[in-house]
């Protein structure tokens, strides 16, 4: 199962990795590829994401993403995604993880677009984001809890980029991945 995380370092591959099927994309992900499932973890967001489809101006896609959000944030238009409280996730990267394992059953999860490893919070959609983002993206307690849940479910999380998220999580170069996916 393919995630798509928000880092720039995506904007190609949008376009060049094959639809697969049960995609999950984060945040806006969706208005620069089809995916079958979107998480926002933040309500701003998940809230900006329902004004934009209720808005006469957008572009009206027949194909819309279910959309999912954190636990106790539930709207008429997304879902949540319940987890025990010890292994709740904690941005939409892991929220789309727990979405995959919890309700989606993957026991293969390949994650497109992390920049966790870079130190660099910049994402495709910064001109959407209405807070401050002043914060590392990745971080000790985020990269533990996949670890747990690659343990704890049996399911194997691997990043696509050019250097080695976390030793203990699996890796592949995007040249890999095209091959794999054509």
């Amino acid at each position: 199962m393919l995630i798509w995380f928000n880092s720039p370092l995506i904007k190609d591959l949008v376009s060049l990795v094959p639809k697969q099927p049960n995609e999950i994309g984060c945040n806006h992900l969706y208005t620069l590829r089809s995916v079958d499932n979107c998480v926002a973890y933040d309500p701003r967001t998940r809230d900006q994401i329902d004004q934009d489809l209720k808005s006469p101006k957008s572009p009206k896609t027949p194909n819309l993403p279910k959309f999912w959000t954190r636990n106790g944030c539930r709207t008429d238009l997304f879902d949540e995604v319940v987890t025990p409280n010890r292994l709740q996730p904690q941005d939409s990267g892991t929220l789309a993880v727990a979405l995959a394992i919890f309700y989606l059953k993957a026991k293969d999860i390949t994650v497109l677009g992390c920049g966790w490893h870079t130190n660099d919070t910049k994402s495709l959609f910064d001109h959407r984001y209405t807070h401050k983002k002043c914060f590392e993206k990745g971080n000790n307690s985020k990269l533990q809890l996949l670890k747990t849940y690659q343990k704890e479910f049996g399911v194997k999380i691997r990043f696509v980029s050019e250097h080695i998220v976390d030793p203990a999580l699996g890796h592949a170069q995007v040249e890999d991945l095209l091959k794999e996916l054509s």
